[in-house]
């Protein structure tokens, strides 16, 4: 699981940024594990069916970073790995996360995100805003998390 990937290697205090030289070699060392490696549905679905207990492996993004597409679409198109991201749709097209540090970059645009889309990545909710779902009612989560699958499905299908 990651969250930002960026050009050159950040000393972030929360650790979630990945340089893509990193993610790179990361992704290379994945490939020729022997791991299998597959999208996060399939991968659910293999666990819900016990249908095998050969190691897999399932790589996902979370927030929405741009650095996602312009750094980690292409080295995973390269090894053939499967991705999923998870956006926190009020963030996207915008100049920052509000949340966030800014050196790990700004939120992905509605086209970067289409390019995923188009590149066979899955995309999931995180929320309309970020928020944090057992800090809110039933029917604000509920919500939160409709206005984020409506808002995805009328933006990227």
């Amino acid at each position: 699981m990651y969250h930002a990937v960026t050009p050159t290697i950040l000393h972030d205090a929360g650790q979630e940024s990945v340089s893509a030289s990193t993610l790179a070699q990361q992704m290379a060392y994945l490939a020729r594990s022997g791991v299998r490696i597959v999208g996060l549905e399939e991968g659910l679905a293999a666990l819900s069916a016990t249908e095998s207990d050969a190691p897999m492996a399932t790589v996902v993004f979370d927030d929405g970073y741009a650095g996602v597409h312009d750094h980690a679409l292409e080295i995973l198109g390269r090894h053939r790995v499967p991705a999923t991201v998870f956006v926190a749709t009020a963030s996207i097209g915008t100049p920052a996360f509000a949340w966030a540090p800014r050196e790990l970059g700004r939120p992905l645009s509605w086209s970067k995100l289409r390019a995923l889309v188009d590149a066979g990545w899955a995309v999931g909710s995180h929320t309309h805003d970020h928020a944090v779902l057992t800090r809110l009612s039933t029917a604000k989560a509920r919500e939160q998390l409709r206005r984020s699958r409506d808002t995805l499905a009328d933006r990227v299908g």
